[in-house]
């Protein structure tokens, strides 16, 4: 599993090139569903499924994972998402302070 030193030096390679191809088993970045809470909601519920049953990891919301850029791909969660997720959430923010995502963590 991941932890937040290792999160933030792989968000700095976003800058030449995409979350996609940082992705691995134990490893992975979604876009948040700004259209809908509950469909928001489902995927943190089916990630959380997803990397228990792979034997845990992480998962990073808030990342367009094909943008290359850093800005491009941090697209970020709306900030009342402040405790969806009852594992110990904690807060990545850039270089600005700007809040653009949460951290899940599981283990099985």
């Amino acid at each position: 599993m991941r932890d937040l030193s290792e999160i933030r030096a792989l968000l700095d390679e976003l800058e030449h090139t995409s979350a996609e191809a940082l992705e691995d088993q134990d490893l992975d970045f979604k876009e948040w569903n700004t259209r809908s809470m509950n469909d928001a909601v489902s995927l943190v519920i089916e990630m959380a499924i997803a990397m228990a049953n792979g034997g845990g990891g992480t998962v990073g919301f808030g990342v367009n994972n094909k943008a290359v850029g850093r800005r491009q791909a941090i697209l970020g969660v709306p900030p009342e998402v402040n405790c969806i997720v009852a594992w110990a959430p904690q807060e990545i923010r850039n270089e600005n302070a700007e809040f653009i995502g949460k951290q899940l963590r599981l283990e099985s």
